[in-house]
């Protein structure tokens, strides 16, 4: 990052949207200036001396694939459910983490908890 003021400047918006039952839609949209590339190849691009901001903005735009996207949410929904399993976990533990000795019953059969 430099403290220079910028002469290009190009954006990429990733936008996740979350319904009441949790599904997850997703957009992946760069700006305008690099959408009206897409029908040059990056050689073309290069020779007609279009900025390192706008080329690193297309080939991101085309790195961010749906397979990528995916794996996004797919790890942040697993600390999701780190964090549901843990909320849980504590519901059902007893109070005292000293469970040594507390018997436990099942219809016809006791154990003691060593």
């Amino acid at each position: 990052m430099s403290n220079k003021k910028a002469v290009f400047s190009h954006q990429l918006v990733v936008r996740f949207d979350e319904d009441d039952d949790g599904r997850v839609s997703w957009t992946v949209r760069p700006d305008n200036v690099i959408l009206d590339t897409m029908n040059a190849s990056y050689e073309e691009l290069a020779e007609a001396g279009v900025p390192l901001a706008a080329l690193g903005i297309r080939a991101l735009w085309e790195l961010l694939g749906e397979n990528l996207v995916v794996l996004a949410l797919d790890r942040a929904n697993n600390y999701l459910l780190k964090d549901r399993f843990r909320r849980l976990e504590q519901l059902s533990l007893p109070e005292s983490d000293d469970i040594e000795g507390t018997v436990v019953s099942d219809s016809e059969e006791n154990a003691v908890i060593h």
